[in-house]
C-alpha cells in the first residue's frame, strides 16, 4: 500500500463560524546538513520561512527547491518529505482556520506553487518571531529569566491569560498577510499562477536584454522585477535549464558574437561595450563557444 493511502481524510471542522484562524504551533529550528524529515502529512497549513540553509522539498513526490530568503506553506494532506542540503535555520508556523486559503489564494499560493516569490523585508519576519513568542512563551509574568524571551523588546505588555495571547497572535498573523499583500504588484493575477511565472521571467529576460552592458547582478535583476533572487533562480532553472547569472553572461557573449561577425571593431573594446574586461572576456567566451575571439571572427565574418 503507498503512502498516500494510508493517509486518512477525515471530515474536519477547523474553525469556529466567528473564527478567522487558529495557530496550533511553531517554532524556530536549526537543522544539519544532511537531516532528512518525513515522509509526513498534516491536516493544517504550515508556513515557512527558510532564514538560511537550502532544502529539497518534496511534495506529492514533486521536488521544489528551497533556499535562505523564501517563504513557503505546506498544504493540508499532502505528502511531505524535507532532505537539509545544508546547515538550515528556519521557522515554521501551523495555522489552520476558516480564511487562511483564501489569503494564501490573494497571495497567489497554491499546491501548484507554494513559493512566495518576492523578496520579504526583515521587519515582516519579526511578526513570524512575535508568533512564535505567544505561542510558546506562557505568562510573561511567570518566566524566570529575561532570556527566555526571545524577543523581548516585542512584549510591551504583560499577557495574563490565553485570550490576551490568541487575540494577539491572531492581529499579528493578519498584519503579517497584510505586508505580504503588499509586496504584490498591483496587476497580480493570483488565478493565474502559471502565467505570472512566465511573465517574471519574460520580464527579467527583457530586462537583462536592455541593461547586459551596464554592471548588473542577479540581485539588481530580481529587484527588477521585484522577486526575491533565490525564487528567480528557480524560475530560470525550470523555464530555461540555467541560472540568471549563466543567462547574463550568455546575452553578453551573443551580443559580442554579432559585433565580431558585423563589425571590425577591437575585441577590448567589444569586451567594454559589453560589460567585461578584456580577461573576462576572453574566458567567458571560450567557455561559451569553445573558441578564441579572434578564432570565431575569422570563421564567421560578414564584413
Amino acid at each position: 500500500m503507498d503512502f498516500m493511502s494510508q493517509i486518512e481524510f477525515p471530515e474536519r471542522n477547523t474553525s469556529k463560524p466567528d473564527d478567522t484562524l487558529i495557530l496550533t504551533g511553531g517554532r524556530e529550528l536549526n537543522i544539519a546538513k544532511g537531516f532528512t524529515f518525513g515522509p509526513y502529512s498534516s491536516d493544517f497549513f504550515d508556513i515557512n520561512y527558510c532564514k538560511s540553509g537550502e532544502i529539497d522539498l518534496f511534495l506529492d513526490d514533486k521536488l521544489v527547491k528551497i533556499t535562505a530568503g523564501m517563504l513557503y506553506v505546506i498544504f493540508p494532506y499532502t505528502k511531505v518529505e524535507k532532505v537539509f542540503k545544508a546547515d538550515t535555520s528556519s521557522i515554521y508556523l501551523a495555522v489552520t482556520g476558516k480564511r487562511v486559503q483564501e489569503y494564501f489564494s490573494l497571495l497567489g499560493i497554491s499546491t501548484e506553487n507554494v513559493i512566495f516569490p518576492h523578496a520579504i523585508p526583515p521587519k515582516t519576519i519579526e511578526h513570524l518571531e512575535q508568533i512564535l513568542d505567544l505561542l510558546n512563551t506562557r505568562n510573561h509574568t511567570n518566566l524566570i529569566t529575561p532570556d527566555e524571551i526571545v524577543h523581548p523588546e516585542l512584549i510591551t505588555t504583560p499577557l495574563h491569560n490565553d485570550k490576551e495571547r490568541k487575540i494577539r497572535r491572531s492581529g499579528l498573523f493578519n498584519l503579517f498577510i497584510s505586508d505580504l499583500l503588499s509586496l504584490l504588484p498591483a496587476n497580480h493575477e493570483p488565478d493565474n499562477p502559471e502565467e505570472i511565472r512566465e511573465r517574471y521571467v519574460s520580464d527579467a529576460i527583457m530586462y537583462i536584454r536592455e541593461n547586459y552592458n551596464f554592471d548588473i547582478s542577479v540581485d539588481v535583476v530580481a529587484k527588477s522585477v521585484g522577486l526575491n533572487r533565490s525564487y528567480l533562480y528557480s524560475l530560470f532553472q525550470e523555464y530555461l535549464g540555467y541560472s540568471v547569472q549563466e543567462f547574463i553572461i550568455r546575452t553578453r557573449i551573443n551580443a559580442a558574437r554579432n559585433l565580431l561577425r558585423h563589425y571590425d571593431i577591437p575585441i577590448k573594446d567589444i569586451a567594454t561595450s559589453i560589460g567585461y574586461d578584456p580577461v573576462t572576456f576572453s574566458h567567458a567566451f571560450k567557455r561559451i563557444t569553445g573558441m578564441t575571439a579572434n578564432e570565431y571572427r575569422k570563421k564567421n565574418k560578414k564584413y
